[in-house]
């Protein structure tokens, strides 16, 4: 079941690429469930199990698309220390290195901003870390493995 739009953040439309950024609260997208699919479980490997964590219900989910087609996913959670987390972000392999991992990202702390949420925290991946130091977040604590990949906790304040 498709979860509501959110109404806060609406649609960030982007002129050149034609790109959109919808947000969703509750159950994530088919579409999104679809990326996470491709890009964890099959080109991860990452089991299904880790992947469908039964967390989705509690999310804010973002779909990137370029016109009808999804290219891009991440979702975000409040967690009990009032920051906020976000995870599964994805893009699709033949739409890496275009920039929508980097509008994923500024939406979701638009939207972070528009709820309140001023404390952030990721895991990212090692072959990652760096894209996120580029959007101004900072590495913490020491890598860990999780679902079978290298991470890193990285934090980020809001203003």
């Amino acid at each position: 079941m498709r979860g509501r739009r959110s109404s806060r953040a609406g649609v960030y439309p982007d002129a050149v690429t034609d790109c959109s950024i919808e947000f969703f609260d509750g159950a994530a997208p088919a579409a999104c469930l679809a990326i996470r699919t491709r890009v964890f479980v099959e080109e991860q490997g990452v089991p299904v199990s880790a992947e469908v964590d039964g967390r989705d219900p509690g999310c804010v989910h973002t779909l990137a698309r370029v016109g009808r087609e999804p290219v891009g996913c991440a979702r975000m959670r409040l967690l009990d220390d009032g920051s906020a987390r976000i995870e599964r972000v994805a893009v699709l392999p033949a739409r890496r290195q275009e920039g929508f991992g980097v509008r994923l990202m500024a939406a979701l702390e638009a939207e972070a901003r528009a709820r309140g949420w001023r404390r952030l925290q990721l895991h990212a991946q090692h072959t990652v870390v760096r894209f996120y130091e580029q959007l101004a977040w900072t590495p913490v604590g020491e890598p860990f493995e999780e679902a079978g990949i290298v991470h890193r906790a990285m934090v980020k304040t809001l203003s």
